[in-house]
């Protein structure tokens, strides 16, 4: 028996009403297959087009927020850097008041030291590494860098300057002290006082350390009452003997009791006598440095034994050297 043959096309019978005849509508089935395929397609694109869409929709609200969000941290770095700039400027206004502030205490430090004939100390740098300071932005703010590095400077310099002006401070008052109350009881009195003072001879006349054998002042010497118009200090024959401030030499040569001696004139009304020496190294009228060679020890003239005679005169008057040796901080 033959089998029947599937029809390729799908008929469609259309009834508009009773009275008229049913149509037929025949439709090739590959048609209806094709229709759903290209149905399949345009749904497939319209997908892929919505979706596409969606994707350019989320990537622009993104770059939206990134410029919202970058425009919000120009703002934020905007009001960062007003704020860093007014702050340099108060820093600059603080640091221009502290350096004059500075430079005032040098000044006043400069004419006390000059007024009591210290020494200016030697200072030393003290290295350090340079720190490196980051704004809240996370950026390096230089000119802020440097302001603080001025800033540690000034406070550094500060520092040095408190320590000096203590040092200063016991220096001066060591001075006073020195100073007979009578002299010092006006200001006018004081500053006369501190200016002759500081004109005096303050180092030692010899580098070894000094041996003090007699003191200045009343004392028995060969067994009678004298008065000691110097300090005799303890030294081997030809040893250095220098002066201890620059002058002219006045005497140079041999005296009654002092033997080979050498007196030099300084500034203000001082004099300073060396005594008792074996040999002599300069001549009358000789002008003479601080710290120069002009003799070597010995024990000419009125002397038991070996040492230095050495005197401070003001005006032709006696003073005891020690008022002055004890001033001198540098051990010379």
């Amino acid at each position: 028996m033959r089998r029947r043959k599937k029809p390729d096309n799908l008929t469609v019978l259309i009834l508009s009403s009773p009275e008229k005849p049913i149509r037929h509508l025949s439709i090739p089935r590959w048609t209806l297959k094709a229709a759903l395929l290209i149905g399949l397609v345009v749904l497939l694109a319209i997908g892929y087009f919505y979706l596409d869409y969606y994707r350019n929709m989320q990537e622009l609200a993104a770059l939206r927020q990134e410029q919202k969000f970058a425009k919000d941290k120009a703002q934020v770095l905007n009001l960062i850097l007003y704020s860093q700039q007014r702050e340099i400027r108060e820093i600059a206004q603080e640091l221009e008041a502290v350096q004059t502030r500075v430079k005032e205490v040098d000044e006043l430090t400069a004419r006390v030291r000059a007024l009591a004939g210290l020494p200016y100390p030697t200072i030393t740098p003290i290295a350090g590494e340079k720190e490196e300071t980051i704004n809240p932005a996370g950026f390096v703010s230089k000119k802020i860098a440097e302001e603080i590095a001025t800033a540690q400077a000034l406070r550094d310099a500060l520092e040095r300057q408190k320590a000096e002006l203590e040092s200063l401070e016991g220096a001066l008052v060591v001075r006073v002290l020195r100073i007979p109350p009578e002299k010092r009881d006006t200001p006018e009195k004081l500053q006369q006082e501190l200016t002759l003072l500081a004109a005096a001879p303050m180092r030692w006349p010899v580098d070894v350390k000094p041996i003090i054998t007699s003191e200045f002042g009343p004392r028995i010497f060969m067994g009678k009452k004298d008065f000691h118009t110097g300090i005799d200090i303890g030294v081997w024959y030809k040893t250095p003997v220098k002066a201890t401030k620059a002058g002219k030499v006045v005497f140079a040569g041999w005296k009654a009791g002092y033997g080979l001696m050498v007196e030099i004139a300084h500034e203000m009304g001082y004099s300073t006598i060396y005594a008792h020496n074996s040999h002599l190294l300069v001549k009358k009228g000789q002008e003479v440095r601080e710290g120069q060679v002009i003799a070597l020890s010995g024990d000419t003239g009125k002397a038991d034994g070996p040492h230095l005679h050495y005197e401070i005169r003001l005006n032709g008057k006696p003073l005891d050297p020690m008022i002055f040796l004890s001033l001198n901080t540098e051990g010379k």
